[in-house]
């Protein structure tokens, strides 16, 4: 294209030459003028300098396409996103703490100060016979002293070694098995409001280790059950469940996540720890049983957190390996256009070669025209004086 123009304009420019010099030459030949002055440059001899204009255009020259991106999967995978039940493991408040162990100790306060109530009230069922309430003169309590109920009749899980037919004092009126089932087991619930409480179930199957062992206060603290024990650990959980109640009012799960588990576990350790430290000492065997369904609650909820976890991190590894493809077809495409952004550098350098060129010719033409011209001027002004010269002569002759 641009050689096309420096052609037509080199071509322009011969013929305005060509017209002018032969419009000059008539001239001439009507007034008959001389050519003193230096003849007039043909239009052939004022012609532009024939210069080849090339251009050379890449002919690879590439426009990058970068493909779009593939968002299908996301969808699809966002619909298998699966839902975080964030009720499971709602953050602990600032008074949980306090209200924890608050709650534990106040469990073993109660457990110490229904001591002498509960020992009293024992007293009193051990003085009346079965048919006033009590359990006087019934033969587990033939053996008396120390570890009496620890040495015969005492132990749930033992019923067997109980004379069941001799139950009941001598004289007494005949009275059916099941009547003497639960006179036993009345007399062994009554035991357990005792100073000394009901022996573990199944420990009269060790009695002889336990009888060897010979220290009483141990075997008082740490393997008996005791009614005092049952009413703190049963005051913690509740303490702890009305508590929960009226903070998480508007949590669905409310009694099954991390929270409400893990501070009535918490309150149940601390009760059995002070009843330790109080006096009489106890440990609190009831708070421990306490503590399984809790423990199996909290088990549950940290296994249904770690299926949705193991769902989620599935789908993390599936996004993960999609975003890995994506991030090689990104880094495809940033090759492709640094390719052709260096094409597209060479090309701008070409064009710029040729703009130089053309501006270097450009400026040599008009230089050229600008000299024609001048010439042309000094020779009109030579023939403005002759033909001037000729009119005074002309006039002279005549006059």
């Amino acid at each position: 294209m641009d050689k096309d123009k420096a052609n037509n304009c080199k071509n322009n420019i011969d013929e305005i030459l060509t017209n002018q010099d032969t419009y000059l030459t008539a001239l001439e030949k009507e007034f008959n003028l001389e050519q003193e002055s230096a003849p007039v440059p043909s239009a052939t001899e004022k012609r532009l300098p024939k210069v080849e204009l090339t251009i050379h255009l890449p002919s690879n020259m590439l426009v990058p396409h970068i493909p779009d991106l593939n968002m299908e999967n996301w969808q699809q995978l966002y619909k298998e996103w699966p839902e975080m039940n964030y009720d499971l493991f709602p953050r602990w408040r600032s008074a949980d703490i306090p209200v924890m162990v608050i709650a534990g100790a106040v469990g073993a306060l109660i457990s110490n100060k229904l001591f002498e109530p509960f020992v009293t009230s024992h007293d009193n069922c051990s003085n009346k016979s079965f048919a006033n309430g009590g359990h006087s003169g019934e033969i587990i309590d033939v053996v008396r002293g120390k570890l009496h109920r620890l040495k015969y009749g005492h132990d749930l899980f033992n019923p067997m070694e109980v004379s069941w037919h001799e139950y009941f004092p001598p004289n007494s009126p005949d009275i059916a098995l099941g009547k003497t089932v639960f006179a036993w087991l009345r007399h062994l619930f009554q035991d357990t409001f005792s100073s000394e409480g009901l022996p573990l179930p199944g420990s009269s199957y060790f009695r002889e280790i336990i009888q060897d062992a010979g220290n009483y206060e141990i075997y008082k603290t740490f393997l008996t059950i005791k009614m005092r024990d049952i009413s703190a650990a049963a005051f913690v959980p509740l303490a702890m469940t009305l508590y929960v109640y009226g903070t998480e009012r508007g949590n669905k799960n409310k009694f099954f996540n991390y929270r409400y588990t893990t501070l009535t576990i918490g309150a149940l350790a601390i009760c059995i720890s002070v009843g330790l430290l109080l006096q009489p000492p106890s440990f609190n065997h009831p708070a421990l049983l306490a503590m399984i369904p809790f423990v199996v609650a909290l088990f549950k909820v940290n296994q249904q957190v770690n299926r949705l976890l193991k769902e989620r991190y599935a789908i993390i590894n599936k996004n993960d390996r999609i975003l890995q493809g994506q991030q090689q077809m990104l880094i495809e495409g940033y090759r492709q256009i640094d390719r052709d952004h260096q094409l597209l550098i060479d090309s701008f350098n070409q064009l710029k070669e040729i703009s130089d060129r053309s501006h270097f010719l450009i400026e040599g033409a008009i230089e050229h025209c600008h000299s024609i011209l001048a010439e042309q001027e000094d020779f009109l002004r030579d023939l403005e004086e002759k033909y001037l010269k000729g009119e005074q002569e002309l006039w002279q002759y005549r006059c």
